[in-house]
Protein backbone atom coordinates (compact mmCIF):
# COMPACT_ATOMS: atom_id res chain seq x y z
CA UNK A 1 0.00 0.00 0.00
CA UNK A 2 1.25 3.44 -0.89
CA UNK A 3 -0.45 6.43 0.65
CA UNK A 4 -1.60 8.16 -2.52
CA UNK A 5 -2.27 5.14 -4.70
CA UNK A 6 -5.74 5.30 -6.10
CA UNK A 7 -7.79 2.26 -6.79
CA UNK A 8 -11.13 0.59 -6.69
CA UNK A 9 -12.38 -1.22 -3.62
CA UNK A 10 -15.32 -3.50 -3.10
CA UNK A 11 -17.25 -3.06 0.13
CA UNK A 12 -15.78 -6.37 1.31
CA UNK A 13 -12.23 -5.22 0.55
CA UNK A 14 -12.76 -2.02 2.55
CA UNK A 15 -13.42 -4.09 5.68
CA UNK A 16 -9.69 -4.83 5.92
CA UNK A 17 -9.00 -1.12 6.45
CA UNK A 18 -10.96 -0.57 9.66
CA UNK A 19 -7.93 0.06 11.88
CA UNK A 20 -7.72 -3.35 13.49
CA UNK A 21 -4.62 -4.22 11.43
CA UNK A 22 -2.13 -1.47 12.30
CA UNK A 23 -0.06 -2.25 9.18
CA UNK A 24 -2.92 -1.04 6.97
CA UNK A 25 -4.35 2.44 6.61
CA UNK A 26 -7.71 3.53 7.94
CA UNK A 27 -10.05 4.02 5.02
CA UNK A 28 -13.50 5.55 4.94
CA UNK A 29 -16.02 5.31 2.11
CA UNK A 30 -18.69 7.88 1.45
CA UNK A 31 -20.90 8.11 -1.62
CA UNK A 32 -18.59 5.89 -3.63
CA UNK A 33 -15.40 7.77 -2.72
CA UNK A 34 -12.65 6.34 -0.49
CA UNK A 35 -10.49 8.52 1.75
CA UNK A 36 -7.47 7.69 3.88
CA UNK A 37 -8.21 8.89 7.42
CA UNK A 38 -5.13 7.28 8.96
CA UNK A 39 -3.91 10.58 10.41
CA UNK A 40 -6.89 10.54 12.79
CA UNK A 41 -6.84 7.15 14.55
CA UNK A 42 -8.21 8.78 17.71
CA UNK A 43 -11.35 9.59 15.71
CA UNK A 44 -11.63 6.78 13.16
CA UNK A 45 -9.64 3.97 14.79
CA UNK A 46 -11.28 1.05 16.63
CA UNK A 47 -11.59 3.04 19.87
CA UNK A 48 -12.55 6.33 18.22
CA UNK A 49 -15.93 8.00 18.25
CA UNK A 50 -16.18 7.66 14.48
CA UNK A 51 -14.88 4.07 14.30
CA UNK A 52 -18.10 2.98 12.63
CA UNK A 53 -17.18 4.93 9.52
CA UNK A 54 -13.82 3.20 9.00
CA UNK A 55 -13.45 0.18 6.77
CA UNK A 56 -16.79 0.57 5.05
CA UNK A 57 -18.90 2.53 2.63
CA UNK A 58 -20.85 4.28 5.36
CA UNK A 59 -22.87 6.91 3.51
CA UNK A 60 -26.17 6.45 5.39
CA UNK A 61 -24.35 6.42 8.74
CA UNK A 62 -23.41 10.06 8.15
CA UNK A 63 -27.11 10.81 8.58
CA UNK A 64 -28.57 8.19 10.90
CA UNK A 65 -25.39 7.49 12.93
CA UNK A 66 -26.52 3.89 13.10
CA UNK A 67 -23.59 1.49 13.31
CA UNK A 68 -25.58 -1.65 14.07
CA UNK A 69 -25.05 -4.54 11.65
CA UNK A 70 -28.53 -4.24 10.13
CA UNK A 71 -27.90 -0.56 9.37
CA UNK A 72 -24.39 -0.98 8.04
CA UNK A 73 -25.51 -3.71 5.67
CA UNK A 74 -27.37 -0.99 3.74
CA UNK A 75 -25.19 2.02 4.56
CA UNK A 76 -24.25 2.43 0.90
CA UNK A 77 -27.91 2.70 -0.19
CA UNK A 78 -28.99 6.29 -0.56
CA UNK A 79 -32.32 6.00 -2.37
CA UNK A 80 -34.21 6.52 0.89
CA UNK A 81 -32.37 9.69 1.89
CA UNK A 82 -34.50 12.82 2.02
CA UNK A 83 -33.76 15.48 -0.62
CA UNK A 84 -32.03 17.68 1.96
CA UNK A 85 -29.84 14.78 3.02
CA UNK A 86 -28.84 14.11 -0.57
CA UNK A 87 -27.62 17.69 -0.96
CA UNK A 88 -25.88 17.46 2.43
CA UNK A 89 -24.16 14.33 1.15
CA UNK A 90 -22.39 16.46 -1.45
CA UNK A 91 -21.21 18.70 1.39
CA UNK A 92 -19.70 15.72 3.21
CA UNK A 93 -17.92 14.47 0.09
CA UNK A 94 -16.60 17.98 -0.53
CA UNK A 95 -15.38 18.16 3.08
CA UNK A 96 -13.22 15.07 2.61
CA UNK A 97 -12.12 16.08 -0.90
CA UNK A 98 -11.02 19.50 0.34
CA UNK A 99 -9.27 18.22 3.47
CA UNK A 100 -5.60 17.56 2.59
CA UNK A 101 -5.05 15.38 5.64
CA UNK A 102 -7.64 12.90 4.28
CA UNK A 103 -6.35 12.04 0.80
CA UNK A 104 -8.70 10.57 -1.77
CA UNK A 105 -7.49 7.04 -2.56
CA UNK A 106 -10.14 5.52 -4.76
CA UNK A 107 -13.69 4.48 -5.37
CA UNK A 108 -16.05 1.91 -3.93
CA UNK A 109 -17.36 -0.56 -6.47
CA UNK A 110 -20.15 -2.88 -5.68
CA UNK A 111 -23.40 -4.52 -6.38
CA UNK A 112 -26.27 -2.31 -5.30
CA UNK A 113 -28.95 -4.95 -5.84
CA UNK A 114 -29.31 -5.29 -2.06
CA UNK A 115 -30.58 -1.71 -2.01
CA UNK A 116 -33.92 -2.92 -3.33
CA UNK A 117 -34.64 -4.40 0.11
CA UNK A 118 -32.98 -1.55 2.00
CA UNK A 119 -36.13 0.55 2.16
CA UNK A 120 -38.02 -2.33 3.74
CA UNK A 121 -35.27 -3.04 6.27
CA UNK A 122 -34.89 0.64 7.13
CA UNK A 123 -38.66 0.99 7.59
CA UNK A 124 -38.72 -2.12 9.82
CA UNK A 125 -35.91 -0.72 11.95
CA UNK A 126 -37.65 2.65 12.26
CA UNK A 127 -40.92 0.98 13.28
CA UNK A 128 -39.08 -1.18 15.83
CA UNK A 129 -37.35 1.88 17.34
CA UNK A 130 -40.65 3.80 17.51
CA UNK A 131 -42.37 0.82 19.13
CA UNK A 132 -39.56 0.48 21.69
CA UNK A 133 -39.78 4.20 22.45
CA UNK A 134 -43.56 4.01 22.91
CA UNK A 135 -43.24 0.94 25.14
CA UNK A 136 -40.63 2.69 27.27
CA UNK A 137 -42.80 5.81 27.57
CA UNK A 138 -45.78 3.66 28.62
CA UNK A 139 -43.66 1.79 31.18
CA UNK A 140 -42.30 5.08 32.55
CA UNK A 141 -45.83 6.50 32.80
CA UNK A 142 -47.07 3.38 34.59
CA UNK A 143 -44.13 3.51 36.99
CA UNK A 144 -44.78 7.17 37.70
CA UNK A 145 -48.50 6.46 38.29
CA UNK A 146 -47.62 3.66 40.71
CA UNK A 147 -45.36 6.03 42.66
CA UNK A 148 -48.15 8.54 43.20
Amino acid sequence: YQRRVRGHFTRDELKAFDGNDKSKPLLLGIHGHVFDVSVAPDHYGPEGGYAGFAGREATRAFFDLCFEDDCLEYAHCIDQLAPGQKSELDTWVKFYMDEPKYPFVGYVNGDNSACATAAEKIAERKERKEREKAEKAAADAAKKADQQ
